[in-house]
């Protein structure tokens, strides 16, 4: 979000004050044209992003001294609904077919 809000603007401001969406009323952080297209994973739209990689040890400690920051670019290849994708990791866990 860095790279689409700058800092100290009002559409900052205003997302800084809602913070989180609220499942109950529904009201996104973000202006429409943000939170619907620009910030939003659609399928097949290139999204930019900075990934970080870390390692963690079989007790699960992170090892911060190894951490990597990486620009990166996602690709959503398919939409799903909250239910359907509950649907496709069952299945998949159950032996069915991966999508």
């Amino acid at each position: 979000m860095a790279g689409l809000l700058r800092e100290g603007t009002p559409i900052d401001s205003e997302a800084a004050k809602r913070a989180q969406s609220n499942y109950v009323l529904f009201m996104p952080m973000l202006p429409k044209e943000l939170n619907a297209d620009l910030s939003s994973l659609l399928q097949d739209q290139p999204r930019l992003a900075v990934t970080l990689s870390l390692d963690i040890n079989e007790q699960g400690i992170v090892d911060f001294s190894t951490a990597k920051y990486t620009l990166s670019q996602l690709r959503n290849t398919v939409r799903l609904t909250y239910k359907e994708a509950d649907k496709l990791i069952i299945c998949q866990e159950e032996g069915g077919e991966k999508l």
